[in-house]
């Protein structure tokens, strides 16, 4: 350590030996404050760095040989102390090294002392396992164990309840009028043969009438199972296949093909053909082209301003439109009522609705507006394959054709639409049972009375280009046309068999004709044989 007393003493001493005399006052005094700076400095624990003393004792003119001497013994001395610290640490860290090593023998002698008797090679694979798992690592491994245990435990709870909540709704094959069920069992029978049908709009469209139809037929046939369809008013076609997409609960839906068409380029309705599939086709609606004196054609629209009625006629008519070129000022919506007398007051020049003839209480048009008349749609090459050519005539619109008149128009494809469900789901479930008692009892739901006209035109095996059928009517349809055809084979079969027999019956008489005079009466069982060949030769000979 760097002691400035001993050094000013020895400063001191060298100056005496070397005869130069006593130090004089200014350097006495020099020295002498050179040692309080030294001493207060040290005291406020700074210290004084050796480069500073040896510029002070230069400054006073003091030999400087012995002075770097220990200055340099004070540089050697850092370094040692250094390497002390540095030595202290890594005798600390080998004394932890060793006393882990000491904790692992104790480990081995435990186990080797727990697996006495045991083979050596075992033995040693038990000491290694216990080297390499450290405790951290099995405490791990059981919080894992642990938590698997728990989780394969919630998955048994879950597929018991699940299996619990199977066998509930299979045991509930008590009638519902009984009131034993419980509150469960009776929600979940009562959801389990309930599907819902978007209709039509309005109480006098043909889409309205054929859902009642349909859940009339289905509650007569069907009081066993209680099977129900539950008809829903809706928008019209476009309202419909929007929400048989998008609405929950909804299973089937009534739709036209042209709405299909129109919105399977738009991004809500990407792979449209695909989402959808169709039970049957229903029939095919026209279009109803209603406008007072001021229209004679459907070329007169252009720039003019046009109602629809609904969803589904704004759908067709913006379709025909586009096909046909025609670009109307305006469309609005509007009911047919309200169209009837906006045609009247000249706020629209003409009005459309698509539905399936006759329209109920279309005198009511006539009554608001004299003058309304229905136009003529005709059939163009450009429309071909989305539409189909019809008429009106004066048994449909007493009040507005004429008889003997037929008004010209299209029509478009009506279908019986459903999501497509993936098989063996409950949604897919429902609409499989429906489908087959539809199809199953169909002859005895048209036997109902009070019936729209348009099921006469009703035919299920009838297909609709570019949609997929539901595939369990189509298994059915398929094994109808297999049994039909091999019961068309049979009768073929029997009318040869009765031309054969005739056939042999009239050679038969003209033989016995050719034997007259050659005995007459019963013939005896001993002359069959003879008899019987005598017509094969016979036979024979008239070859």
């Amino acid at each position: 350590m760097f002691e400035p007393l001993s050094l000013l003493n020895r400063i001191k001493v060298s100056h005496a030996e070397r005869g130069q005399g006593g130090l004089n006052r200014a350097h006495t005094a020099g020295l002498f404050c050179l040692a309080l700076m030294m001493v207060f400095g040290l005291s406020l624990g700074v210290g004084v760095k050796v480069v500073q003393a040896q510029s002070l004792v230069e400054s006073v003119n003091l030999p400087k040989t012995k002075i770097r001497k220990k200055i340099k013994r004070i540089k050697k001395s850092r370094p040692k102390k250094v390497k002390r610290a540095k030595a202290k640490a890594k005798a600390k860290a080998k004394a932890k090294v060793r006393v882990k090593a000491k904790v692992k023998n104790k480990k081995v002698r435990a186990a080797s002392t727990k697996n006495k008797g045991r083979p050596k090679a075992s033995v040693a694979r038990r000491a290694r396992a216990l080297r390499k798992v450290s405790v951290k690592n099995r405490l791990r491994a059981q919080r894992s164990a642990r938590r698997r245990a728990r989780l394969r435990k919630i998955v048994r709870q879950k597929k018991s309840a699940q299996a619990r909540q199977r066998a509930r709704v299979r045991n509930t094959s008590v009638s519902l009028a009984s009131g034993t069920l419980s509150q469960t069992a009776f929600k979940a029978k009562l959801n389990q043969n309930t599907v819902t049908l978007m209709s039509g709009c309005c109480t006098t469209g043909a889409y309205t009438a054929f859902g009642a139809d349909i859940k009339d037929m289905v509650a007569r046939i069907d009081q066993k199972n209680g099977l129900r369809v539950l008809p829903v008013l809706g928008g019209g076609a476009g309202t419909n296949i929007r929400d048989l997409l998008y609405l929950r609960g909804v299973d089937m839906a009534i739709i036209n093909t042209d709405v299909i068409d129109y919105y399977k380029d738009q991004p809500l309705y990407k792979n449209l053909t695909g989402r959808i599939r169709y039970i049957t086709k229903l029939f095919n609606e026209e279009v109803h082209f209603y406008a007072g004196a001021n229209v004679s054609a459907l070329d007169d629209l252009q720039g003019k301003i046009v109602g629809f009625n609904n969803s589904s006629a704004e759908v067709t008519g913006l379709v025909l439109f586009e096909k046909l070129g025609i670009v109307p000022a305006k469309t609005v919506r509007i009911s047919e009522a309200d169209g009837a007398l906006a045609l009247k007051e000249g706020r629209i020049d003409a009005m459309f609705r698509v539905t399936g003839k006759p329209i109920r209480n279309v005198a009511r048009l006539k009554a608001i507006f004299p003058q309304i008349r229905l136009l003529p749609i005709h059939y163009d090459p450009a429309i071909i394959g989305s539409h189909l050519p019809t008429r009106l005539t004066h048994e449909d619109y007493p009040e507005l054709i004429a008889k003997g008149q037929v008004v010209p128009t299209v029509a478009t494809r009506t279908i019986l639409a459903v999501f497509n469900w993936k098989p063996g789901s409950k949604r897919y479930n429902r609409l499989k049972n429906f489908a087959k008692l539809f199809f199953e009892n169909y002859a005895g739901l048209r036997g109902s009375k009070n019936l729209h006209p348009k099921w006469a035109e009703v035919n299920l095996q009838a297909s609709v280009p570019g949609l997929k059928r539901f595939a369990p009517v189509q298994k059915w349809l398929d094994d109808q046309s297999s049994r039909v055809a091999r019961k068309l084979q049979k009768p073929t079969i029997t009318v040869n068999k009765q031309s054969k027999n005739k056939e042999l019956m009239d050679n038969f008489k003209k033989f016995m004709a050719t034997r007259k005079g050659q005995g007459t009466g019963t013939i005896k069982k001993s002359d069959s044989d003879k008899l019987i060949a005598d017509f094969l030769r016979w036979k024979k000979q008239q070859r």
